[in-house]
């Protein structure tokens, strides 16, 4: 039997879209309060540090993070070739509101979790 070593539960996302600061667009996959999966046409090196812009519900958030996971999806289209897993670090106290209010308020209750 498998445990789930996960500190925060993940939802699936539709239609939340990003960019890798001065890099390139995201498309975000699962988010939780401790980090995201997007998908990607960059490929960043493993534990490296990477800043992340995107808006939900009018308002900027702007993750600092490091890569936890990358894994190419030859299937995917160019633009979304690598998913890349980020932990976020060292959020302020008002994004990690922002985001926890996202996350109550649009994403626990469509999918239950």
């Amino acid at each position: 039997m498998e445990t789930d070593r996960r500190r925060f539960p993940r939802y699936s996302v539709a239609g939340l879209k990003g960019g890798l600061t001065a890099r390139s667009e995201f498309v975000v996959l699962q988010l939780s309060r401790g980090g995201m999966l997007i998908a990607t046409d960059f490929e960043p090196r493993l534990g490296q540090g990477i800043d992340l812009d995107l808006s939900f519900r009018g308002s900027d958030f702007h993750p600092g993070g490091k890569v936890i996971f990358v894994g190419e999806d030859q299937r995917a289209p160019k633009t979304r070739r690598f998913r890349v897993g980020v932990a976020f670090e060292g959020l302020p106290p008002d994004q990690e509101k922002a985001l926890s209010e996202f996350i109550e308020e649009e994403l626990e209750g469509a999918t239950g979790g």
